[in-house]
């Protein structure tokens, strides 16, 4: 799969917003992104862009730019409307068997009605989130959240967000003692951005982006206006771990 894997720790905090926002004012926050384009994709799977990104972090002293923090990784994946007349089936399954996975969300050249029902957006691009990590020195205050949405506002702007969460801990047959309980919290954890379980495959997660994505203040602050991200919380916190 693409599992939206994670490392930053999932604790219920009520200032968590309080605490970014301490954050932010020591820290600025820069995210670089590596990746690649065939002008002439010969090969199903060279329609695919890969969006390898770090987090720096630079800490600001007398309005002066201090040393550069290397505090953590994001690994992303762009399917783009234009598909160079491959389907994506073939575009998806050339790659590898975990984007293969993501197959669910489509009809054989664009994503499903259902999804668009769903998620009420319009376009066919998809931005497959893969693994987030934070160094555990920042941890905490909802810095994994706030660099994917940055990184989905800049990439992003019609169709549908999407990834499979799981904690990185576990092997990817998830038996382990502890599992479920880890996966809800990772759950939860990116259920903040604003998304929720595909209906007709619960294991994958995702949001359309064409009303925009939440705020800062609404991702991390529990106390926002009752959503669909309530309500998607609501019933994790009613499932047994």
């Amino acid at each position: 799969m693409r599992k939206m894997k994670g490392s930053e720790p999932v604790t219920e905090v009520s200032d968590l917003y309080d605490r970014w926002l301490k954050f932010a004012d020591e820290w600025r926050l820069e995210l670089s992104i590596s990746s690649g384009v065939w002008l002439d994709p010969h090969e199903p799977d060279d329609v695919i862009v890969p969006l390898d990104c770090t987090i720096h972090l630079n800490k600001f002293e007398d309005d002066m730019p201090g040393r550069s923090v290397n505090a953590g990784t994001i690994t992303a994946y762009l399917i783009p409307d234009h598909h160079s007349g491959f389907s994506k089936f073939s575009i998806l399954d050339a790659h590898s068997s975990d984007l293969a996975e993501f197959l669910e969300l489509f009809d054989e050249y664009r994503l499903s009605d259902a999804l668009r029902d769903q998620f009420e957006f319009f376009g066919s691009q998809l931005l497959i989130l893969d693994r987030a990590r934070i160094s555990r020195r920042f941890r905490g205050v909802g810095l994994g959240l706030v660099a994917v949405k940055r990184l989905a506002e800049s990439f992003v702007d019609t169709g549908l967000i999407a990834y499979k969460p799981f904690p990185l801990q576990y092997t990817n047959n998830g038996d382990q003692p502890g599992y479920a309980k880890a996966l809800r919290k990772i759950e939860r954890y990116w259920a903040r951005l604003g998304a929720e379980p595909v209906a007709a495959a619960p294991h994958l997660w995702a949001l359309g982006v064409e009303c925009g994505l939440l705020s800062i203040e609404q991702m991390l602050r529990p106390q926002i206006p009752k959503t669909h991200i309530q309500h998607h919380l609501g019933q994790l916190e009613g499932r047994p771990n």
